[in-house]
């Protein structure tokens, strides 16, 4: 889906990726606003924000659960990147 790029090309606003994180021992979220995505064909723009949240997700994997299969599997058991 690229509605949030299309959307920011369309009205001039920034594509600001943003990720909040459990902080236990605070009880509390942190939440951190990431520079804006460069304005540019939507695909790439969100190509640019799935490479961010990738990133969020190898820095700090136990921070993440998914309800459906994010990354399937081939069939010989690697990630195949589809999302």
């Amino acid at each position: 889906m690229t509605i949030a790029a299309e959307v920011a090309a369309r009205t001039g606003a920034a594509l600001i990726p943003v990720v909040a994180r459990r902080n236990v021992a605070a009880r509390r979220f942190d939440v951190t606003f990431e520079p804006p995505v460069a304005t540019g064909e939507p695909q790439a723009m969100m190509a640019e924000v799935n490479a961010r949240i990738g990133a969020w997700i190898e820095a700090e994997p136990g921070q993440w659960l998914w309800f459906h299969r994010r990354w399937k599997r081939r069939r010989d058991g690697l990630s195949d990147g589809a999302g």
